[in-house]
């Protein structure tokens, strides 16, 4: 009688493999799911009271859950954001908590927000899942898409003497630096962020300038060419800021 035995090396080999097929199938999975939705627009801005609405669309080919929910936020100045319960000083009404969307159905959220200091900023979270079944039990996936409002003084828009820039280029990690910060009491949107050389530029990436707040944005620069300038756009102001290089 043959006696059998297992290989730890050779178990603990079939176990990562296994595990590197689930995990590889799982976000393969996950990502063509998740880009079957989409809310538009993502972002708006209003002055005073925002009177807005956004679109919630399931692309794919099953039925989808929808929850929504409302968050306040916080920028740090790497770009991260923190969440937390919404301020009491928003008050956000919707016209609907959560949808039902049949596949390749859109439906739209209307809603009214008002705040008791402005600016004020909140995101409203939409949350896609599959509709519950009594049927069926085990892994539920669940993805959250944004549309995030933000509620502004009328006539008050960020200026010049609010903002100071600084631009720096690491050339060790071929990086530039851009450092904005907001001394002032308006909240700016950065609609685009370049940097310039004579014959080069690259985007960067763009955001919210809060109030008396500081951003840093990060500009992959890949070029021979030394960086200059770096080009700043808002809605009603455009900033330009010499490059200095530096480790």
């Amino acid at each position: 009688m043959k006696t059998f035995r297992s290989n730890p090396e050779k178990q603990r080999g079939w176990s990562i493999s296994l595990c590197f097929i689930f995990f590889a199938f799982f976000a393969m999975l996950t990502a063509n799911w998740s880009a079957a939705q989409t809310v538009q627009p993502i972002i708006q801005q209003y002055e005073g009271v925002g009177k807005g609405s956004f679109d919630v669309i399931n692309q794919g080919d099953t039925p989808l859950a929808v929850t929504l929910s409302l968050e306040s936020f916080t920028v740090k100045e790497s770009g991260k954001m923190w969440f937390r319960p919404l301020d009491e000083g928003i008050q956000v009404k919707l016209s609907a908590m959560s949808l039902r969307l049949a596949p390749h159905e859109t439906s739209r959220v209307f809603y009214t927000a008002e705040a008791k200091q402005l600016p004020a900023w909140f995101v409203i979270y939409s949350s896609f899942g599959a509709p519950p079944r009594k049927d069926i039990t085990g892994l539920n996936l669940q993805f959250q898409l944004p549309h995030v409002v933000y509620l502004v003084p009328k006539h008050a828009a960020i200026t010049k003497d609010d903002l100071r820039v600084a631009a720096k280029y690491d050339s060790g990690k071929q990086v530039v630096h851009c450092t904005v910060e907001n001394q002032g009491k308006n909240f700016g949107r950065m609609l685009e962020l370049q940097a310039v050389a004579s014959s080069k530029h690259q985007d960067g990436p763009t955001g919210g300038i809060f109030p008396e707040s500081r951003r840093v944005f990060d500009i992959d620069w890949k070029y021979t060419e030394l960086p200059q300038r770096v080009v700043l756009q808002f809605k009603n102001l455009k900033l330009e800021q010499s490059v200095v290089s530096g480790e």
